[in-house]
């Protein structure tokens, strides 16, 4: 009797498609952990939140800023977006010393983020989704793949254009 090989069409006994398992991030969970890491806990920030109280009710407000965002309804909904940018502006000016943009200016959070923000480091991109959502939070995202199709996967996301050319009559590149 011959031992079944799995879902492999090539006959190694590998399942080609295996790196799809672990490379494949919900956008929404790529949203959620960048936000965790680009906003600092209440607890660095003892001037401004001094006792344990102040911090965990800090905490549960940032944890409400995250719900509010990984929500699929929400995926491109301006005022979450930018309630969250401004919570990633406020973590960056604390920590330069300065004090952020004003909370309902989204022009001037985003300027302020395309201008402060750390950039976000992906070495290994594959299909593009932590720099997509860096882009998104204007942080300047720093993307690598040592795989011809997770260049491509990665580039159409973030220019579709890039893949496919420009339109049919235009004269761009």
């Amino acid at each position: 009797m011959r031992p079944r090989r799995g879902r492999s069409r090539s006959g190694t006994g590998i399942p080609r498609p295996l790196h799809l398992w672990w490379a494949r991030r919900p956008l929404a969970a790529c949203r959620a952990v960048l936000f965790a890491q680009l906003v600092d806990d209440p607890s660095a920030w003892p001037e401004r939140f001094p006792t344990e109280d102040a911090q965990e009710a800090e905490r549960k407000r940032l944890h409400a800023v995250i719900a509010e965002l990984v929500k699929w309804e929400n995926l491109n909904d301006e005022t979450v977006l930018n309630r969250a940018r401004w919570e990633i502006a406020r973590s960056v000016a604390w920590g330069l010393g300065e004090e952020p943009p004003a909370r309902d200016d989204g022009a001037a959070i985003l300027a302020y983020l395309q201008a402060k923000a750390p950039p976000v480091y992906d070495p290994f991109c594959g299909g593009g989704s932590i720099p997509l959502e860096a882009s998104a939070w204007a942080c300047g995202p720093m993307a690598l793949t040592s795989t011809p199709l997770g260049a491509d996967l990665e580039g159409a996301r973030r220019d579709p254009t890039e893949i496919r050319g420009p339109p049919a009559g235009s004269s761009g590149p």
